[in-house]
């Protein structure tokens, strides 16, 4: 973000902040927060970060802009247990698996209102691992399943395409996904895939379009997405990738 990289110590639960052009870091002990980093997400005006933290459950936003960090409230008391954190319009959605929910919690100045609950009816959301909106709501599940909403309602939706791993396979499929990125600004869907060393690209409509993988990915944590670059976190490493 504005050529900083931006990153969290999980252990001294601060943020740490690189400069793309020096490659200097600073860690700013203000930059604190309780609980441990569960998932990130970026607010619409790409300044700011939304914090999901567990043990203690907490969401935080940070403003990189300012390098400040403040705990959000929610007009319903606790947050919920969430594993995943996504933002559409600054509302904030929180992935709960263990209640089969996506709780919507929507943005009132500083602060947030009570959790509606986004899915309709009874949907397997056990194993999920991640969210991403775009308008529509895509869920990434553990076995590599993506599921579909629009409106809550879940929709007929099914990643194809990708190419087979073995000649074992009939066909391609994810290992062992972790993240799943897409939002309205970009044409494509992308899959963080550690089990297979990559990050896989679809288009919107599940279609398998591209990947980058590399022997260098032995020990993928997390990516993100700016413009036309990818920023992937290998171990302590840093990688980047020019789509």
């Amino acid at each position: 973000i504005d050529n900083k990289i931006i990153s969290f110590d999980r252990e001294r639960r601060q943020v740490v902040i690189y400069s793309a052009d020096t490659g200097k870091a600073e860690n700013f002990a203000s930059l604190s927060y309780d609980g441990l980093v569960a998932d990130l997400v970026s607010f619409t005006d790409k300044k700011n970060i939304g914090i999901l933290a567990n043990d203690p459950v907490g969401v935080y936003t940070l403003n990189t802009a300012a390098n400040t960090i403040n705990k959000d409230s929610s007009a319903g008391g606790a947050w919920e247990d969430a594993k995943a954190i996504a933002s559409y319009y600054d509302n904030v959605y929180l992935l709960t698996p263990s209640e089969n929910q996506i709780y919507k919690h929507v943005a009132q100045g500083n602060a947030y209102g009570a959790k509606t609950s986004y899915v309709n009816g009874s949907v397997d959301l056990s194993n999920a691992v991640d969210i991403a909106i775009d308008g529509s709501v895509y869920v990434l599940k553990k076995d590599g399943q993506v599921v579909l909403f629009l409106a809550g309602n879940k929709v007929n939706f099914e990643l194809s395409g990708m190419p087979a791993q073995n000649f074992n396979e009939e066909k391609g499929s994810l290992i062992s996904p972790t993240k799943i990125i897409t939002n309205t600004d970009m044409k494509s869907i992308y899959v963080l895939d550690p089990g297979a060393r990559r990050i896989v690209v679809f288009d919107k409509t599940g279609l398998y379009q591209t990947q980058y993988m590399s022997d260098k990915f032995t020990d993928l944590k997390d990516f993100w997405i700016e413009g036309n670059k990818i920023y992937v976190l290998s171990g302590t490493e840093v990688f980047e990738i020019t789509m």
